[in-house]
């Protein structure tokens, strides 16, 4: 902005009289004036916005009865119950700092049973000046891994995560931690990206202050003409999880990986944890299409991502010990197309599978681990319409076999922004 205004002026110095250059001179200084007040507003003025995601659910099995075979589940994945409620409610705060520093703060507010709790899900700052396609992120914030995992709920396609995050991820990875991003120098976008964090939250829960999670990251995409978009993406996570604690059949275990104000109401199994490494591999890919680019009248995506995670360690129950090897994969696969403007149906399909191994192999029993060949799936269908780009309205259906008995869920879901929020991301 103010170099394009001084260019302004010696332009005019050169093509005018003195009288005219003057007048042009003072002219462009008070634009400069007011480009600078601009700028030191936009220092001490954040963008703060509010949304908030309720509805309706029903389901046709008690959420408390759920678990899913082969998979130990964090806190966050558990199934909301049935009636009316409030989702989630978040608070956003983003600004430039000044010219080397971004911040950003996100408090979400989640409701389970009776209780409300209060989560700090982001605080970090973001470099805005070092060279060379760098960028350093310090402070608590989601994990660039895969494609959905860094993206806020709100702007999911569907109402819940799909399997393969739930089980994986407790929904959404999240830690305290440094994160450097490199973007290559090409003619196409193409990224990498090291994370390193204590490992305080699930998978890699109870790893405390020391450096219990890293991963790695890389994403590339370019345009196919004016109408397809495209994005592959490649993930490493290795974690060392101690005394990992999970949810046992609907029973969740003591001292769990969050750090929410209010304790929830569950009835606990003691002593249920697991101690040991992981490693979590994962590529992922989306495509759009719209015409000309426009995707306000119409567009088709498509959206997919596969993990399979190895762990290896000492499982630990009652008075029961074994050592365990964990091999769990998943993936998901996903169509959301908006048939005319503001109107838009999808359609995801789920798939989880298994092979867990003990030497003791009542242990993996007891602990949900043993699926006997059974691979949980579900499929989800969607149809939502905004009233706005600040407001939506979603129904959808599940049909979801985490576990071999079916359960039937309808959701009707509002999502709603107050105020000025950020561009998402790609």
């Amino acid at each position: 902005m103010v170099l394009k205004i001084l260019k302004q002026v010696n332009n005019k110095l050169n093509q005018t009289n003195s009288t005219l250059a003057i007048l042009c001179v003072l002219t462009c200084s008070t634009q400069l004036a007011n480009a600078a007040v601009s700028q030191k507003q936009s220092y001490s003025n954040p963008q703060i916005s509010v949304i908030i995601d309720g509805g309706y659910i029903a389901s046709s099995k008690p959420s408390d009865e759920y678990f899913v075979p082969g998979f130990q589940l964090g806190e966050e994945a558990e199934l909301p119950s049935s009636g009316f409620q409030i989702n989630e409610a978040e608070l956003n705060l983003q600004s430039n700092i000044d010219p080397y520093w971004f911040g950003n703060l996100t408090i979400g507010m989640h409701q389970h049973g009776s209780h409300t709790e209060f989560d700090l899900e982001e605080a970090f700052i973001r470099t805005l000046a070092l060279p060379a396609g760098l960028s350093l992120t310090g402070g608590r914030f989601y994990s660039g891994l895969g494609y959905l995992n860094h993206h806020h709920r709100h702007q999911w396609d569907f109402v819940d995560a799909p399997l393969v995050y739930r089980a994986l991820f407790n929904n959404q990875y999240k830690d305290d931690g440094v994160q450097l991003r490199w973007v290559v120098p090409s003619t196409v976008f193409w990224e990498w990206g090291v994370e390193a964090f204590p490992g305080r939250f699930f998978p890699a829960s109870g790893s405390g202050n020391r450096l219990g999670s890293l991963s790695l990251f890389t994403h590339i995409g370019d345009d196919i003409g004016i109408n397809n978009s495209w994005q592959l993406g490649a993930s490493y996570l290795h974690t060392k999880p101690h005394q990992r604690v999970a949810i046992l059949k609907g029973l969740s275990s003591e001292g769990h990986g969050h750090d929410h104000d209010h304790e929830h109401e569950h009835r606990h199994h003691n002593d249920y944890d697991f101690t040991g490494q992981g490693h979590t591999y994962g590529v992922d890919a989306i495509w759009k299409w719209a015409p000309t680019g426009n995707e306000k009248s119409q567009y088709l995506t498509l959206q997919g991502e596969m993990y399979t995670r190895h762990e290896n360690g000492q499982l630990h129950l009652g008075e029961e010990t074994g050592k365990v090897q964990i091999r769990q994969n998943g993936a998901y696969l996903q169509a959301v197309y908006l048939f005319r403007p503001q109107w838009r149906v999808g359609l995801r399909y789920d798939r989880l599978g298994s092979n867990n191994r003990a030497d003791n192999h009542e242990i993996l029993h007891d602990a949900n681990l043993a699926a006997h060949h059974y691979h949980p799936h579900q499929t989800t269908a969607m149809i939502d319409y905004s009233l706005s780009e600040f407001s939506r309205l979603r129904l959808q259906y599940n049909r979801d076999y985490s576990s071999e008995r079916l359960n039937r869920m309808v959701m009707l879901q509002f999502v709603v922004s107050l105020g000025a929020h950020g561009a998402h991301a790609y």
